[in-house]
């Protein structure tokens, strides 16, 4: 909960950079006059023109911008190394020093390091569908972990079998919703407006040509084709509660047993229909 404010704060300040972006090239779009080559060169494009008057500014925002993204994917890179050395390699050698396990989790980090880099040549070649190719992978593996977790805080009653069949329900659903659009999607070319830009630009032929198409979803595919990514995630965390719930009530049934309610959320403690009650902080729940 502590991270909310942040994130919130994170995303409006991103939504207000894109709004102020699209006031300046509104009518005068930098990737169809040729200035940019792509879409996403926009931001230090506009930072360029915007802060030039005041020295150190965009090599400040560059720097900025390369030490954020640069700390994020470390990060992650250490949380994969030592996830892989916990869950993988020390089963298969137990006996292994903590100088061995030292080295090994550096080695990790270092081919998932490269690999990273050779995922960002090959997603050079995607151009504007870098940006969706995320959202959907974001969203596929989210929302089914979202669910699972969900189901276990929210869920007293719910077991393994269950929240497994739930996910899979999530995976399998996500995964149809997006070849689905993704094979039913229309290419457009885009049309950037230029008629604001400075000078006189009375022929096209100049302008950027290589554009990359945009895909869009075709009035007459069938609408669940058309829902944006973004709700991806929600959507695959509702199903698999549904989905999980279902599994428990038809053909999961087993003997009651007890639950730590230290691994309950406090929303579901003050329960007292259905056999629930309010216990202590050490004692467990009857499921």
């Amino acid at each position: 909960w502590m991270m909310a404010p942040l994130f919130v704060l994170n995303v409006a300040l991103c939504s207000i950079a894109g709004l102020v972006i699209y006031a300046n090239y509104a009518d005068c779009d930098p990737v169809t006059r040729g200035w940019i080559a792509h879409d996403d060169e926009i931001l230090p494009f506009f930072v360029v023109n915007a802060l030039s008057t005041t020295p150190g500014l965009p090599g400040l925002f560059v720097a900025c911008l390369c030490a954020s993204t640069l700390s994020t994917i470390s990060s992650g890179l250490n949380s994969l190394a030592a996830v892989v050395l916990e869950d993988i390699v020390r089963p298969i050698r137990p006996t292994m020093t903590d100088e061995t396990a030292s080295q090994i989790s550096k080695y990790l980090a270092a081919v998932f390091g490269l690999s990273n880099i050779g995922l960002a040549f090959m997603m050079s070649y995607l151009d504007a569908k870098v940006l969706w190719a995320s959202y959907n992978i974001i969203g596929l593996a989210s929302g089914p972990q979202l669910g699972v977790f969900t189901l276990g805080m929210l869920f007293p009653a719910a077991t393994s079998k269950p929240a497994f069949g739930g996910m899979l329900v999530s995976v399998v659903t996500l995964l149809w919703f997006g070849f689905g659009a993704e094979l039913t999607s229309v290419t457009h070319p885009p049309s950037g407006d230029v008629s604001g830009c400075l000078g006189n630009v009375t022929s096209h032929a100049h302008l950027n040509s290589k554009r990359t198409p945009i895909s869009f979803a075709s009035s007459t595919t069938w609408p669940i084709y058309r829902l944006s990514p973004l709700w991806y995630t929600f959507l695959g965390a509702l199903l698999v509660v549904l989905s999980a719930s279902l599994f428990k009530a038809v053909c999961c049934r087993q003997r009651k047993t007890s639950t730590d309610i230290r691994l309950l959320s406090p929303v579901v403690h003050g329960w007292t229909s259905n056999g629930y009650r309010r216990l202590g902080k050490e004692e467990h729940i009857r499921i």
